[in-house]
């Protein structure tokens, strides 16, 4: 969101603002009862003091919800967890104030925002900070920061802290002062338990470096220069709150993803564009950092030959040349740059500041690192030398003297910063081609092609060039990266780690399971008893770790090997899936396997493992219900094929290749021992008839005799809601929902496009695709049917385009791109909601049905008109919340408007109704049958998910999950559910 601010002066002046003399020093405040933060007071005012924090560190975590007090909830325990020693240190950490909220004015998934919830670390900790077992817990290091503070009493329930933050953000509009609108902090310093003189916060983020005085005489330090008589100046304050959605809501340069490698390291290709460009002579990032920006902020904000505004793109890049340089005090130059929005490339308005320049920058190919917090000197350095340690090891080709900094956040916000390293790669490197994938990162589709020729061959392919750009410089180095195969028999050389050695026994004729004989071999190892198997493993490794490091009879340290194998025995879990017997073991390297070192701690003990398996490989992180799917998968496949009569064992092994967190696709296998490969024909018969009983069943149906049948919209002849029907497997179909608007498609390169723009992006006629001039080409209905092509000239994407195109009616001009509407922008469908916190599915369902129906009748809306129901009713709920005896539930139900009053909903009376926009959006469907109860759900929902897995092991489960019914709350029998998985989109 974008906050204008107009500072107008009336005679020619030099700024220079001081802050007044702090009301109070650092310290402790007297409302904070455990250990604070420290600040200073800036300024105090009646309703309000400026406050400036130092550096911190935090422990955080996001939570989606609602409202702020239940998803604060939700996150405070997970904090709490954290506190009282689920760390890799198993420390307890004293609990400290506040618990602060970060507050999006952004909403997601129709009614959900997003929070993320804060805890202060002390100081103490500061130095070896504990970190999280938990991957949704991540510890967060501040810069120092000023925010305008407003104090309350009571209890900081909703509606209370939004109500206490409009107060705030309305008496510093009166005294026209500068803030960040798309969030705010809402800080509580107490015990829930606490009833009396309790204290509250909001706080509001200044703008960085702007100083204040208590009369409120500011000024932006980077402005403080000499302004003409009455000249007006005008700042746009952007609020970047959350950089991972910045190329959603600004635009960004587009790029090619050329390859996923370990440790998280992306090859991306960057087309051609145009970047404003300010070199700087300086020798700390900091100083340079702060100057480039404001000069080419200056720049965007309307100085220039235009006096135009330019809509500021992400990320912000920082280039840093260490090349050695002749007479000069500083080892390395900086050049900071601004990409330039499209629209602007054709004719870019001219800088008026010297050493502001404009630059055409062509194709670069570049390795990508992320990291998060600020980008500050120090961390830049010890970043990139990580990252070239990284490449090296991969055998990387890149420039060594030049690397770049992308940074995608406001430099106020806190939590969650997106920072990103950049490396060229080697100019006469061939590209690995299977591993392109089109990626196009800005809100505009703003892809900036290398174009080809579209002769009449019917075959083409865009084959990008790395030239030398103007503006950047590549790289000569050593070497290209060959991407990393995890579904190769090479993955522990990829990995450059010593496995134990196999004979490869016999595989299947599809190469799913193997068979394999492994020399007798030692390992370390560990039994346990956990809930899950990343339980297990974080639990067991720091001993075996240990054992490695030295903590062994001949204090030997023994080098990293793969995999990590977890023996798990489901004989002893209980009803809750827990107690299960984990041992876990690494393997000793071949230089101990003749004289294993024992070990030290009470616990671990040498081992040998089975050595003939049957093995089934998958890439994603092993997980109890993965690995029991695997293992149940491999065991049908020996009996279908007759290997074995029967596997009768609760016993079997999970492989792990890679360290927790550490490659972008892990590579994983379930094995299952030989000896346990028997005849049963007892066995054999019940597996055949689970078979027989699946086959063509939509859904392990609860109730029997349940079969897939389409959505049955009878009752009361109700209307159903139109979808499109992707594919249909055995156990759930997908289906994508969207609106019927013409200029409507979803897929992101358009070749679903089938809308009327008929213009090239510079306004050129489009040819016809049934004519043959002024262009000949081979792009005709005949040759690509089901393309959209006929006897029109409107834009279509047949051959896989980053976007659609059309031939143009120019004789110079052969084809160009179009400029259409972004995928699914208008694609959405309108639904009425309520929201509600209940005990049960049930209650809420009760609770939401009479506001709705309300709402469909003539009394219900303002404009007096009856609605027709339109089928199905759905309900947003929160799969963590399934099972759990709380009665702070989130529910969600929704009626679909009829086509009617997509474009023009009604508005409701009842302020608990409103009308929610649902994006175009895919979802695996399941039907389930009788009335829903909270363990059918979650049965249904878990059997599901296995089967979609098993299609596509990178599916990943949503927390929010769909119902949607099709009959009356009052009918018995022949009901009819379905439960929708929502699919992520690309």
């Amino acid at each position: 969101m974008l906050r204008l601010i107009t500072i107008a002066l009336a005679v020619v002046v030099a700024v220079s603002c001081v802050p007044t003399k702090p009301s109070s020093g650092p310290g402790r405040p007297p409302f904070c009862t455990s250990e604070c933060p420290d600040y200073e007071v800036l300024c105090s005012k009646d309703e309000y003091e400026i406050r400036r924090y130092p550096e911190g560190t935090w422990v955080a975590t996001h939570e989606q919800g609602i409202t702020q007090t239940a998803a604060s909830a939700r996150a405070f325990w997970r904090l709490f967890t954290y506190l009282q020693g689920k760390n890799d240190q198993e420390t307890k950490i004293p609990m400290t104030a506040p618990v602060l909220v970060e507050v999006s004015k952004k909403q997601t998934s129709w009614v959900l925002k997003d929070y993320v919830v804060s805890f202060y670390l002390p100081k103490v900790f500061w130095e070896f900070v504990p970190n999280p077992l938990d991957d949704k817990v991540f510890i967060q290091k501040t810069k120092d920061f000023t925010v305008f503070v407003h104090s309350y009493g009571g209890l900081a329930n909703d509606p209370i802290p939004g109500q206490q933050v409009s107060k705030l953000r309305s008496i510093l509009d009166k005294h026209n002062e500068t803030y960040y609108d798309g969030f705010y902090y809402s800080a509580g310093y107490d015990k829930p338990s606490k009833v009396t003189n309790r204290h509250n916060e909001v706080w509001l983020v200044l703008p960085e470096n702007t100083t204040y005085t208590c009369e409120s005489t500011k000024q932006d330090l980077d402005q403080a220069t000499t302004v003409t008589e009455n000249q007006e100046i005008t700042v746009d304050v952007e609020d970047n709150s959350d950089s991972l959605d910045q190329c959603e809501r600004s635009e960004c340069p587009s790029h090619l993803t050329l390859g996923t490698y370990a440790n998280g390291i992306e090859k991306r290709r960057y087309g051609e564009g145009v970047y404003i460009t300010k070199e700087i002579e300086s020798c700390w990032y900091e100083l340079a950092s702060a100057e480039g920006f404001w000069a080419l902020f200056r720049y965007i904000n309307g100085k220039n030959d235009r006096k135009e505004k330019i809509p500021m793109t992400a990320p912000v890049i920082m280039s840093i040349d260490m090349t050695p340089k002749e007479f000069s005090f500083c080892r390395v130059s900086f050049k900071m740059s601004f990409f330039i929005p499209t629209k602007f490339h054709s004719n870019p308005p001219r800088p008026l500041e010297d050493k502001i320049k404009i630059e055409r920058a062509r194709s670069r190919t570049v390795y990508v690192k992320t990291f998060g917090g600020w980008a500050t000197n120090s961390d830049i350095k010890r970043m990139r030398q990580g990252f070239t340690n990284e490449l090296e090891t991969l055998g990387a080709c890149y420039d060594e003297n030049l690397y770049l900094v992308a940074a995608y956040d406001a430099p106020t916000k806190l939590f969650n910063r997106r920072n990103e390293l950049w490396v060229d790669v080697c100019e006469d490197n061939e590209l690995p081609s299977a591993t392109v994938e089109a990626t196009p990162s800005g809100k505009h589709d703003t892809q900036v092609p290398v174009k080809e020729n579209k002769e009449q061959s019917e075959t083409i392919s865009p084959t990008p060039t790395t030239s030398e750009s103007e503006g950047f410089t590549d790289g000569k180095g050593k070497g290209d990266i060959e991407p990393v195969d995890p579904g190769s028999f090479r993955v522990c050389t990829d990995r450059n780690v010593e496995c134990p050695e196999f004979e490869l026994v016999a595989s299947r004729e599809d190469d799913v399971i193997q068979e394999r004989h492994y020399r007798q071999s030692y390992w370390i190892s560990k039994t346990l008893q956990a809930c899950d198997i990343n339980e297990a493993q974080m639990v067991a490794s720091r001993s075996l770790v240990n054992y490695k490091n030295g903590m062994n009879s001949v204090e030997a340290k023994i080098a990293t090997t793969a995999p990590i194998l977890t023996a798990v025995d489901t004989s002893t879990m209980d009803e809750n899936d827990c107690n299960i017997t984990y041992t876990v073991s690494f393997y000793l390297s071949h230089k101990y396997q003749d004289n294993p070192p024992q070990p030290i701690e009470d616990g671990l003990f040498i081992s040998a493992i089975d050595t003939d398996v049957f093995v089934k490989s998958f890439q994603t992180w092993p997980t109890f219900a993965k690995s029991q799917n695997i293992a149940k998968d491999i065991e049908d496949a020996l009996v279908d094929d007759e290997t074995c009569q029967s596997i009768t064992s609760d016993v079997y092994y999970v492989a792990g290749y890679d360290r927790p967190f550490s490659s972008i696709e892990p590579y994983s296998e379930v094995w299952i021992p030989k000896r346990f490969c028997f005849e049963d024909d007892l066995s054999n018969v019940r597996r055949k008839l689970l078979k027989l009983k699946k086959e063509r069943v939509f859904a392990d149906p609860i109730f029997d005799g349940l079969e897939f049948k389409p959505p049955r919209c009878t009752d009361g002849d109700a209307e159903c809601a139109n979808y499109l029907l992707d594919s249909v497997e055995i156990h759930y179909e997908r289906r994508t929902y969207q609106g019927e608007h013409h200029e409507c498609y979803v897929q992101t390169r358009g070749a679903d496009y089938r809308g009327d723009v008929s213009r090239t992006v510079y306004g050129i006629p489009c040819q016809k695709w049934s004519e043959q001039d002024p262009h000949e080409h081979g792009r005709d209905p005949d040759s690509f049917p089901n393309s959209g092509l006929g006897d029109h000239n409107y834009c279509r994407n047949p051959d896989g385009e980053p976007r659609p195109w059309c031939y143009t009616t120019d004789p110079d001009t052969r084809w160009d791109y179009c400029n259409i509407s972004r995928p699914g922008e208008y694609c959405g469908v309108k639904l009425a909601c309520v929201s509600n916190e209940a005990c049960n599915y049930q209650g809420a369902k009760r609770q939401d049905y009479y506001s709705l129906h309300h709402y469909l009748s003539a009394e219900g809306n303002k404009q007096n008109v009856d609605i027709e129901k339109v089928l199905p009713v759905i309900r947003q709920i929160r799969f963590s919340d399934l099972g759990e005896s709380s009665c702070g539930k989130s529910y969600t139900t929704c009626f679909y408007l009829p086509k009617e009053f997509q474009s023009d909903p009604p508005e409701p009376i009842d302020p608990k109704v409103s009308i929610e926009e649902m994006p175009p959006t895919s979802f695996y469907v399941s039907a389930i049958g009788g009335h829903i109860t909270e363990d059918v759900l979650e049965r249904e929902i878990y059997n599901v998910q296995l089967h979609v897995e098993d299609d596509n092991p990178d599916f990943q489960l949503s927390d929010l999950v769909v119902t949607a019914s099709y009959n009356n709350p009052s009918r018995e029998e022949d009901r009819y559910t379905e439960v929708w998985l929502p699919i992520p989109r690309d």
